[in-house]
């Protein structure tokens, strides 16, 4: 019959014909269509192919054609004074909802047009709504009936989600159809005279009159509870369905409409309404500021609550957890928007407080949790035993099957556990962080946060599950479930887990060397590229910077095992671990696509300690470089205002180009400016900052190791050259370290410096009594590079005395490095005749012998060898003194003709 189209002719000819008879107001053409209706009704909600059922409703235009004739009986007076008007009303109405109720609104595969169908006919009813409520001819009501539950389960239909236009419906009826939504809610209260009228249908039978108009109030409550309500899994409706809540929680607190409201939420009192009520006051409260000052400043509604809640009113037992769920939720919920606290909330505030020590129901204890932790915000105090608030918490954390009702604001589950810990561990004196650890809150937290963030396990590429069940694998990154814990209480866990860290640093580090530990997966998880996009995406305006302050809470907790001393094994498994983890990747990828220029301190610096610490991770940042846009990040951060930020990446190029000659291209496209000129690099050198110059000193230094290349860019670029030389008479010990190395091996390579050189030896020989022996040591190199190519400085390396000055911190200077130094630059320089001469003069020999007597390597003794080891150093000094020795020697011959 679905697919026979001789028969769809048949019930359209029939249709079209008792249709014109009942506009005509004919009986005949009245009964004529409820029987074609009856078949139609049943037709459509067979359960079958769907394709059939839409075949046979584009065949009879349903549900068009019985809106259409509802509409037009509405607008013919004649046809509303029928006797029969409220019956014809009926079948086409129950027409409609069979429509609503079919397997259209079932299937998950559904084209867009017969949703967009489907939508239309939702809309275009519910415009009939107002009118088909006040039918005159409705004495018994059961038009009403029928309307609501039509209303209804067009509701139903959207929160099956099957469509997904349900936001495009609930959306257009807080716009378009708010008449619908007042006439639903005009339905919600007591009417004497439709009761009166009641009474008389039923031969003065009160209580049968009672029951029949209760059932119809508590079916426009549910109605209107469906409209606004939001379910615990969040679908595609939220937004509209919030759109309904706002426009009936304003009109419910304004002026005017106080009785109306009033005598509405009295039926909070009502058992049969209790729970749909809650629904409606819990959903308006969220959107409605205006709502909840008017609730919280009415003694009548707290004092209802307040009796739910104590079991003052009979709910049946399978909606009580809800029941009380909800209530808690809603204290939550005006707090939260007024930000202050009513005064009937301050006098149950013990009441809360016990529900969250004592309940034994874990939905009950989280959403007491919340509402505690609200009131600690807006200044209560309580008193109340760290250990009594763990052991609530611990049992919610390995309980949350119990779960009723969705938290407000998009709250998760477990954030006012999570905000109440964070609380705890901020104000209470003590060990509290120890507490943590040593109850096994630490860890089953983080198994809660690793199951809500669908966290993956690294090895399987799949998520960790549920600590007490097990699930079905889905490789590859789900989204996180934000309805058990929010971004605000990841947030709190993840300023609790900073917290934990300072106080137990050492029982907190290890869990960062385990590669399956549940606190390094996570912390990890949440530097997924997948992650970061769906918390930057999915909150609006808040995303973009949820994703930063999570970003630098993790890098916080990463820079832990390199901010403090610990076991080099330790050390070791951490950095493996972490490698192991991607981490470096990860962050480099954070920094580049979430982080701003005033954010990138934290996670530039735990860069630097990675790429310095290992060189696994050296190799694994070069591989970066290549696969993302690692130039532009650092380019960007040598400008930037942080002088850390400035020196911490000029330290990274600098160890890159130390480690190997392949990296130079790569770093010298990090500084050689827009014009090529280098002229960043040039800024950083006189930068304002001592720590940047001499970094930036000795990165220039470090990109002349290997081979002469930049030579060329120093011959040219004067500003840079300059720049090193002024470093050499620096104020900072640590500039004129930097600038005496760079300087160096500025002339190590060849010559081609040499005349640009030349104003550098009075500086290099100031600094041959610098009080710092690394620079004096690179001073005394650079001086004998300056006379290792060619004799063009001789006469200016002689007139500034550096023979003398060499010999003498070659004989006299305490530390071996510069002795050896000195000695190595005098070698260097004794290949030029005019220099050798000089040191003949300054009786180099007869010196140097004396030190060679100093420093002649003597065995040990008998009785030294027995007493060996109260000398533990000899050693380490004899291997000193024999470099010394050695290098002495040879330039002894050198210069006597023997080398």
């Amino acid at each position: 019959m679905l697919k026979d189209s001789k028969f769809h002719a048949r019930l359209n000819t029939r249709i079209q014909n008792s249709s014109t008879q009942v506009l005509d107001g004919m009986l005949e053409g009245a009964a004529k269509l409820k029987s074609v209706l009856r078949i139609i009704t049943n037709l459509i909600t067979l359960k079958c192919d769907l394709k059939w059922i839409l075949t046979f409703v584009k065949a009879l235009s349903i549900p068009q054609q019985p809106l259409k004739m509802i509409h037009n009986i509405l607008s013919k007076p004649t046809v509303r004074q029928q006797p029969w008007c409220q019956q014809i009303l009926i079948d086409l109405v129950i027409t409609v909802n069979a429509y609503f109720a079919s397997e259209v609104s079932w299937n998950d595969d559904i084209d867009k047009e017969v949703g967009q169908l489907y939508l239309n006919a939702m809309t275009e009813y519910m415009s009939l709504v107002p009118k088909l409520l006040n039918v005159s001819s409705d004495e018994d009501l059961r038009l009403r009936e029928q309307v609501i539950l039509c209303s209804m389960y067009t509701c139903e239909a959207m929160e099956r989600d099957k469509l997904k236009i349900g936001n495009q419906y609930f959306t257009h009826l807080a716009a378009k159809e708010t008449d619908a939504i007042d006439a639903i809610l005009a339905c919600c209260k007591l009417e004497e005279a439709r009761l009166k009228k009641l009474i008389e249908l039923t031969d003065g039978n009160e209580d049968m009159a009672g029951e029949r108009m209760d059932m119809l109030i508590s079916l426009g409550v549910t109605t209107v509870a469906a409209m606004v309500n939001l379910p615990l899994t969040a679908d595609d409706a939220v937004d509209g369905r919030r759109k309904i809540g706002h426009y009936l929680g304003d009109k419910m607190a304004c002026k005017g409409n106080e009785k109306q409201t009033d005598e509405f939420f009295m039926l909070l009192r009502h058992p049969l309404f209790c729970t749909n009520v809650l629904k409606i006051m819990y959903a308006c409260c969220q959107v409605s500021t205006t709502l909840c000052s008017y609730i919280s400043n009415q003694v009548q509604h707290m004092d209802s609550l307040m009796g739910i809640l104590m079991g003052k009113v009979e709910i049946q037992d399978m909606e009580v957890n809800s029941v009380i769920e909800m209530i808690l939720h809603i204290y939550s919920t005006i707090v939260i928007q007024l930000q202050t606290m009513p005064t009937a909330i301050t006098d149950a505030a013990s009441v809360m407080i016990s529900i969250f020590l004592e309940s034994t129901i874990a939905s009950h204890t989280a959403a007491a949790a919340l509402v505690f932790s609200q009131m600690i915000y807006c200044g209560l105090t309580v008193e109340v035993q760290p250990e009594e608030m763990l052991q609530a918490c611990l049992a919610v954390f390995t309980d949350l099957q119990q779960i009723c009702v969705r938290c407000p604001f998009d709250y998760g589950v477990l954030d006012g556990l999570l905000l109440l810990l964070c609380e705890m561990l901020a104000q209470t004196e003590g060990p509290v962080a120890q507490m943590y650890i040593e109850t096994g809150i630490w860890g089953t937290l983080w198994h809660r946060v690793a199951q809500a963030l669908q966290v993956i396990n690294l090895e399987t590429d799949t998520p960790i599950h549920d600590i007490d069940q097990d699930g079905e694998n889905v490789v590859g990154f789900n989204p996180p479930d934000w309805t058990l814990v929010s971004p605000q209480g990841l947030m709190a866990v993840l300023q609790m887990a900073v917290t934990v860290f300072t106080k137990e640093t050492n029982q907190c580090i290890p869990n960062l060397a385990v590669p399956d530990s549940i606190i390094l997966l996570t912390i990890v998880h949440l530097l997924h590229k997948d992650f970061l996009s769906s918390v930057y995406n999915g909150f609006h305006c808040d995303g973009p910077q949820l994703t930063a302050d999570m970003i630098l809470e993790v890098t916080q907790l990463c820079c832990f095992p390199f901010a403090v001393d610990i076991a080099e094994e330790l050390l070791h498994q951490v950095q493996q671990c972490l490698f192991n983890a991607s981490l470096l990747p990860r962050l480099i990828f954070c920094c580049t696509k979430y982080l701003k220029n005033e954010q990138l301190e934290i996670p530039i610096n735990l860069m630097l300690r990675l790429v310095l610490g290992s060189q696994q991770f050296l190799k694994q940042f070069c591989k970066c470089v290549k696969e993302q846009k690692t130039v532009s990040l650092l380019t960007q951060c040598t400008q930037s205002t942080s002088s850390t930020v400035v020196s911490d990446v000029v330290s990274i190029c600098s160890h890159l180009v130390r480690m190997s000659p392949q990296h130079a291209p790569f770093v010298k496209s990090v500084f050689h400016g827009s014009k090529g000129d280098y002229d960043p690099l040039s800024k950083l050198i006189k930068h304002n900052s001592a720590t940047v110059r001499s970094r930036a000193c000795s990165l220039v230094g470090n990109l002349m190791k290997h081979n002469s290349h930049m030579y060329g860019v120093l011959k040219q670029r004067e500003k840079l050259l300059n720049g090193l030389i002024a470093g050499l008479k620096d104020e900072d010990p640590n500039v004129r370290k930097g600038s005496s190395y760079a300087i160096g091996n500025a002339a190590y390579h060849n010559g081609d410096l040499y005349v640009k050189l030349k104003p550098c030896i009075p500086l290099l020989v100031e600094l041959l009594r610098d009080p710092v022996s690394k620079t004096k040591a690179n001073a005394a190199s650079a001086c004998g590079n300056l006379g290792a190519h060619s004799n063009v400085l001789c006469l200016e390396l002689k007139k500034q005395k550096i023979i003398p000055r060499l010999l003498d911190l070659a004989c006299h200077d305490q530390n071996q490095g510069v002795q050896v130094n000195a000695i190595l630059a005098l070698r260097t320089l004794s290949q030029q005749d005019e220099l050798k001469k000089e040191m003949m003069n300054q009786k180099a020999v007869d010196k140097l012998n004396a030190i060679s007597v100093a420093t002649t390597p003597r065995p040990l003794s008998r009785s030294s060898k027995s007493q060996s080891l109260l000398i533990n150093s000899f050693h380490s000094n004899n291997g000193s003194s024999s470099v010394v020795y050695s290098h002495c020697s040879k330039l002894v011959k050198m210069l006597q003709g023997k080398g």
